[in-house]
């Protein structure tokens, strides 16, 4: 699945849906035809004297879904729902985003081993996406390039903190070169934090310890798009 960010012109919904795949085609490597695309509008902004729709769009190949649901078939297993890893991000932390101010965002940085995913929220709504190469050793410029993209868009609400998950997570030292190098609060998240506890934690789930490893899992679990 590829994650594009697109600028139109403000329009309505049903417009929005005939405009996109045209649009759309510039910048994906196949066809709007044979792909499944889907969007969230991030935001209105305002560029050149007119009114646009920051959208973020997600599409993949129809191939490479039917790929997928052959091997949930041979798995013998049901699609209760299907979500992306941004959403699922956005909802595994949905009760430590609601809880911010309403003129501030919150970055989520999904490190990975190979890969990042960066995910910016305002209120639980998702307003920017991108996936960083987490061996580069200019990762921290490319993630001030993500705020600053972020800030000069939505003004009024620019990020101010970061919250770290993923596997990666887990090194201490690499939260704080990054949270240094961005100048911004940091924590590394738990989404088992609102759930767990010590009468009903699984076996696999060690007391008081912190799983950022587990964000999209946990997200996922709490449902998607059907």
């Amino acid at each position: 699945m590829l994650i594009q960010h697109l600028r139109l012109a403000k329009m309505d919904s049903k417009q929005l849906e005939q405009t996109l795949p045209f649009t759309a085609q510039e910048k994906l490597p196949f066809s709007t035809q044979g792909a499944l695309l889907r969007h969230v509008v991030a935001g209105e902004i305002y560029e050149k004297d007119e009114n646009k729709l920051e959208i973020i769009l997600m599409a993949a190949p129809h191939e490479a879904i039917r790929h997928h649901l052959e091997l949930i078939e041979q798995a013998k297993l049901e699609i209760e729902s299907v979500n992306v890893e941004s959403c699922a991000l956005i909802n595994g932390f949905s009760y430590l985003l609601t809880g911010t101010e309403k003129d501030e965002s919150v970055m989520l940085i999904d490190i990975g081993y190979s890969c990042s995913k960066v995910v910016v929220s305002h209120e639980s709504q998702i307003s920017f996406c991108r996936t960083l190469d987490s061996t580069n050793e200019t990762m921290v410029n490319e993630l001030r390039s993500c705020v600053r993209y972020h800030d000069l868009l939505f003004t009024g609400w620019p990020v101010r903190k970061v919250v770290f998950v993923g596997g990666q997570a887990k090194n201490k030292d690499l939260c704080q070169e990054i949270a240094r190098g961005l100048g911004l609060a940091a924590q590394v998240g738990d989404p088992l934090a609102q759930v767990v506890d010590g009468a009903n934690a699984s076996s696999a789930i060690e007391a008081g310890s912190v799983n950022p490893d587990w964000a999209v899992a946990f997200g996922l679990s709490l449902g998607g798009v059907n």
